[in-house]
């Protein structure tokens, strides 16, 4: 019998073929897809935060998404400065989700840094990027349903709803861009992503813990 490691492993092992099959854009409009599904992790997080900068983020994230769907190229150098959106001191689950959502803004500005100059360097982050949705989400698991991570539990977090959404949106996105990856294709994997919201399945995120509506 097949297990959820095993599954897993084969998902993170496909993603990697996959992307890196696509064109230079398909690969950053996948990472891209990655990190809008996050900003409602963020969003919820940094709630009533004074570190708390959505909009920045919105803005980075939008520039680069205009960037791919008008065919132009990237800056060869984004400026940006998040250590401002984060927690200081970071004490709580949600503290902790919000650094890791950033994190991977970041890897995906990096990607994007020389579009010109793009290598297999961008295939590697944005595989990192998938994956660290995975652990993202596995924390908001594990923080909600109060378990202590474990080898064992791990197993149970992977048979979740919403990591196997996530699975699921990973493995669609990648259909899309694979079949064809154009402007088209691009746009409408990232207006599917940008509508996700996590909070719409009732999985919150408060000071100290995740809970379910």
């Amino acid at each position: 019998m097949i297990n959820q490691f095993q599954i897993q492993d084969e998902h993170e092992a496909n993603v990697f073929r996959i992307v890196a099959g696509l064109p230079r854009e398909g690969v950053i409009a996948f990472a891209l897809a990655c990190c809008l599904r996050l900003l409602s992790v963020y969003n919820r997080a940094s709630e009533d935060q004074s570190w708390r900068n959505l909009e920045q983020l919105n803005s980075i994230l939008g520039s680069l998404r205009l960037g791919l769907i008008n065919e132009v190229p990237f800056p060869k150098h984004v400026e940006h400065d998040l250590d401002s959106v984060l927690p200081d001191n970071p004490n709580y689950a949600s503290d902790y989700a919000a650094i890791d959502t950033v994190a991977c803004i970041e890897m995906l500005l990096d990607m994007t840094d020389s579009l010109n100059a793009f290598s297999s360097k961008g295939v590697q982050l944005a595989t990192e990027i998938a994956k660290a949705n995975f652990n993202i989400i596995a924390d908001i698991v594990y923080s909600a349903t109060g378990l202590p991570m474990s080898s064992s539990n791990n197993s149970i977090v992977l048979k979740h709803d919403l990591v196997i959404a996530e699975r699921l949106m990973q493995n669609n996105d990648l259909e899309i861009l694979s079949t064809r990856c154009d402007s088209q294709s691009i746009e409408q994997v990232l207006s599917l992503n940008q509508r996700y919201d996590i909070t719409e399945k009732g999985w919150f995120i408060n000071s100290d813990c995740a809970t379910k509506k």
